[in-house]
C-alpha cells in the first residue's frame, strides 16, 4: 500500500510541475519593476565626455530556457526573460540636475523611461515569439539565437528612432505620441 501511495503521490508530482510550466504567467522579470527615478540614475560629471547628453538609461535582457520538450515532432521551449536596469552605466549629468528646472527634469526622466519601456517590449515580444515558435529538433539554439538577434535588431532602431523623433529637437507632442504608443504596446503584450 505504501508503494502504491508514493507512485501515485509521484505522478501527481510530475503532473503538479508539468502544470507549473504549461500556466506559469512568470516569463518576465523587470528589475526594477517601476517606472525609474532619479535615485536609479548614477550622478556623474560628464556623460561619454559631452556635456550636451543630460541622461542615458542602459538596460538589458538576458534570458533563460527554463525547459525544452517535444510537442508533435518540434521542439518547443519554454523561455524566461529578464529585463534589468544596468545602474552602473545609466546615468544622469550633474550640471543638468543642479540646472533643469522641474518641469525638464520630469520631462528627461519620462524620455529615460521610454527607452525602459522600449527594453520591456523586445523582451517580451521575444519570450511571446518564442512561445508561439515550433523549433525544429535539433538546430533549435540557431533559432532561438536567429530570433534574439532579430529583435535586438529591432530594439536599436526602435531607440534611435525614439530619440531622433523626440529629442532632436525635444519635441513634447512627438514624446506624447510615442508615450502613448509604449503603454499601448506594453499592454498589447500583457504587462
Amino acid at each position: 500500500m505504501k508503494i502504491k501511495g508514493r507512485i501515485v503521490g509521484g505522478i501527481l508530482v510530475v503532473i503538479s510541475v508539468g502544470c507549473y510550466w504549461a500556466f506559469s504567467s512568470n516569463k518576465i522579470e523587470v528589475q526594477p519593476n517601476r517606472p525609474l527615478m532619479w535615485g536609479d540614475f548614477k550622478q556623474v560629471a560628464l556623460i561619454n565626455g559631452r556635456e550636451s547628453i543630460n541622461a542615458t538609461c542602459i538596460t538589458t535582457t538576458d534570458f533563460q530556457i527554463n525547459r525544452t520538450y517535444e510537442e508533435e515532432g518540434y521542439k518547443r521551449i519554454d523561455l524566461k526573460a529578464k529585463i534589468a536596469l544596468q545602474q552602473e552605466q545609466t546615468r544622469v549629468s550633474l550640471q543638468f540636475l543642479s540646472r533643469a528646472n522641474k518641469a525638464t527634469k520630469e520631462q528627461v526622466l519620462n524620455h529615460e523611461n521610454g527607452h525602459f519601456k522600449i527594453a520591456q517590449i523586445i523582451g517580451r515580444r521575444i519570450v511571446s515569439t518564442v512561445d508561439a515558435f515550433r523549433f525544429h529538433p535539433t538546430d533549435y539554439q540557431s533559432q532561438l539565437d536567429s530570433i534574439v538577434r532579430s529583435n535586438y535588431k529591432d530594439w536599436a532602431g526602435l531607440d534611435r528612432e525614439y530619440d531622433l523623433v523626440t529629442t532632436n529637437p525635444r519635441n513634447p507632442e512627438k514624446q506624447k505620441e510615442w508615450d502613448l504608443w509604449l503603454r499601448e504596446e506594453l499592454k498589447k503584450l500583457g504587462s
